[in-house]
């Protein structure tokens, strides 16, 4: 290919800067955009309430350290941890319903 002409490389640039000029003249939808943000943080800024504190209740009771290590000691000792016994007896086999009529 013959290399480009000076007329239409400047044609080129001056194509290139009016689109980058275009560009540049659409402030009033930048402030829109701005605008819309700013009345959402503020919307959200306003509309914030923080959750109210739990309320002690009455009732909490106090675990002494003797029945911590107990409980501790209980659960350790286990075969079968006890959230997985729900599982377990999934595969338990059940008595014939002849047995178990008196």
């Amino acid at each position: 290919m013959p290399p480009a002409g000076d007329s239409r490389l400047r044609a080129q640039r001056e194509a290139v800067y009016r689109a980058i000029e275009s560009h540049r003249r659409r402030p009033v939808w930048q402030a829109l955009q701005a605008g819309a943000l700013a009345c959402s943080v503020l919307l959200a800024v306003l509309l914030y309430r923080p959750a109210p504190p739990p309320q002690e209740s009455g009732v909490a009771q106090a675990i002494s350290d003797q029945q911590l290590f107990n409980d501790l000691a209980e659960m350790i000792n286990r075969d079968t941890p006890a959230a997985a016994e729900p599982l377990m007896a999934l595969f338990v086999a059940e008595e014939p319903q002849e047995s178990q009529q008196p």
